[in-house]
């Protein structure tokens, strides 16, 4: 009986010390996986803290390259640059590099796993560095465009030298642009374009240059030279100085008033507000056409004021406005010709080259625009239109307007663009020198239809052809070559860098 409970005792014994072992062997253990998962949760933190630097600093680069486009010379389109509704993006831009910079220290502060605070204060000074050693270039971009022209030109029983002339031409454009501070932009552009019997100065409604007198070397202009100041208490407001594209608006891109490449010479306010689907724009300049040592400059001053109209779930939009372009000194004074030969560009003069007129242009336009067709292929489609007179009480053909509808954009290889429009312009509607240098054989005193399509081939490599069906010398006061007919084609390849 003593050794039955003996061997009890012993057995309990050895099955309590068992469990003791266990439990010392499995608390180490315990331990282990402890510190373990603590490890992997520090080390999982740190992972996603670095993936929110790495965002972040994505962001700061993005928000860097789109800085830098910002006020870039619109080289790439030339045409259409006279659009007020560009808006006033750079002070916008800078802001939200700054936030994205804070947002950058911020996320690096926060990485405390480790040694994470003293890598955020390292960060931060290599941030600081890094600001501190920005240049201007930084802020600096540079592009361009080159085009190739073959232009033929019928004259059916007018000039029988001319009735039936074709050329070969060229344009090279290079804009450079840098931001000079947060409210300062400076833009330069140089191109192609003719001088003749003037000495070193280009045609100021055209940058082509056409090939002949046995390859010569090809003169290059200042096309832009402008400094672009931009409020930092009015939002919207900046201030326009030097020679610098046509700031007021044309509808559909068109050119009834200005050519699409004349860049006026002188100063302008812009102003652009928006509230809700509604845009306010206005722009009021002056600029000088003629300096004369012995008497008064031939200037120009006008405004103009637009409203945009936006339906954002219809994609649709609505441009109207007016416009008024006072041209003083133009009476009595000689015809404005870069050429130097007297021509009048359909304006009314006298035997002396001198204008008869004086040109107070008064306009309004309107453009409409929306998105059609089907979901896999949506194409934008503009109707415009524009109507012009000289306020002159002594004028009599007074009168201009234009009518035009666009369809589909360029935006990728095998995109198409159509552009149709028919215009009346008479003899002193406007001054007819730096009107369209292609319809109506270049300035006023005609009318007809300009049709033009457009291909996109590869990434910045575009296809055109023109045609314009034109009617000149239209006015009753017009005794020769009245009501002849001109026709035009143009083909041309042009490429974008």
């Amino acid at each position: 009986m003593y050794n039955k409970n003996r061997i009890k005792t012993q057995n309990f014994k050895l099955i309590v010390l068992f469990k003791v072992i266990i439990i010392l062997m499995a608390f180490p253990v315990q331990l282990f996986a402890e510190s373990t998962l603590e490890e992997l949760k520090a080390q999982v933190k740190e992972l996603m803290n670095r993936v929110k630097v790495l965002e972040t600093e994505k962001e700061l680069e993005k928000s860097k390259v789109e800085q830098k486009e910002i006020g870039l010379v619109q080289a790439r389109s030339g045409n259409d640059t006279g659009n007020i509704f560009e808006g006033i993006t750079n002070k916008t831009n800078e802001k939200n590099t700054e936030k994205n910079s804070e947002n950058y220290s911020e996320n690096n502060s926060n990485n405390t796993s480790g040694n994470g605070s003293v890598k955020g204060v390292e960060t931060k000074k290599e941030n600081a560095g890094e600001k501190k050693s920005e240049s201007w270039t930084d802020s600096s971009k540079v592009a361009g465009d080159y085009r190739v022209r073959y232009d033929q030109i019928y004259y059916p029983g007018w000039v029988p030298s001319l009735e039936n002339y074709g050329r070969w031409r060229v344009r090279l454009r290079l804009g450079f642009d840098t931001i000079i501070n947060k409210d300062t932009d400076f833009k330069v552009r140089f191109s192609t374009s003719e001088d003749r019997n003037v000495g070193m100065q280009g045609n100021p409604t055209s940058t082509n240059l056409t090939f002949t007198n046995v390859a010569s070397k090809k003169p290059v202009f200042i096309d832009v030279g402008q400094l672009v100041f931009r409020s930092s208490d009015v939002k919207g407001l900046l201030l326009m100085l030097g020679k610098f594209e046509t700031p007021f608006h044309a509808p559909g891109g068109t050119d009834l008033l200005w050519d699409r490449d004349l860049t006026l010479e002188g100063g302008a306010v812009k102003y652009e507000n928006k509230n809700g689907d509604w845009n306010f724009s206005s722009v009021l300049g002056g600029f000088v056409l003629m300096e004369r040592r012995n008497s008064n400059d031939s200037n120009m001053f006008g405004g103009q004021v637009a409203f945009k109209h936006t339906n954002h779930e219809r994609k649709h939009n609505v441009v109207f406005g007016a416009g008024y372009y006072g041209f003083n000194r133009t009476k009595g004074r000689q015809v404005f010709d870069w050429q130097g030969e007297n021509r009048n560009y359909g304006n009314t003069k006298n035997a002396d080259n001198l204008y008869i007129y004086d040109y107070k242009e008064a306009e309004c336009f309107v453009e409409t625009t929306w998105e059609a067709g089907s979901v896999k292929r949506v194409m934008p489609v503009s109707l415009f239109g524009n109507i012009v007179k000289n306020l002159d009480s002594e004028v009599d053909d007074n009168k201009g307007w234009l009518l035009g509808v666009s369809v589909g954009k360029l935006s990728k290889p095998g995109d198409y663009a159509f552009k149709y429009d028919y215009r009346m312009l008479e003899k002193d509607a406007v001054v007819g020198a730096i009107t369209d240098s292609d319809s109506l054989g270049g300035g006023t005193n005609g009318k007809g239809r300009r049709f033009s399509i457009e291909r996109q081939t590869m990434k910045n490599v575009t296809l055109k052809a023109s045609y314009f069906d034109n009617v000149i010398n239209i006015s009753d006061e017009d005794t020769n070559n009245r009501n002849y007919k001109l026709k035009r084609l143009q083909m041309e390849v042009q490429t974008k860098f």
